[in-house]
């Protein structure tokens, strides 16, 4: 993959990965966390199979 700029260009090895996100906790800043287990795998498989290389998985929230 090549990255150009106006002042660069970035040569890289290999494509970027492309990364799912399964958010586990039910206070997801982004209000979409699974309780349900099935769900959460379902999303999971979801995401494989629209390509993704990894599959990030939150299971607490960071929030106080």
């Amino acid at each position: 993959m090549i990255l150009r700029t106006r002042t660069r260009t970035l040569t890289f090895p290999r494509r970027p990965l492309l990364c799912g996100i399964v958010n586990r906790s039910v206070d997801s800043f982004s209000g979409d966390g699974f309780v349900d287990t099935e769900a959460a795998l379902d999303q999971a498989r979801q995401h494989v199979a629209n390509g993704a290389d990894v599959i990030d998985i939150g299971a607490e929230s960071a929030g106080t």
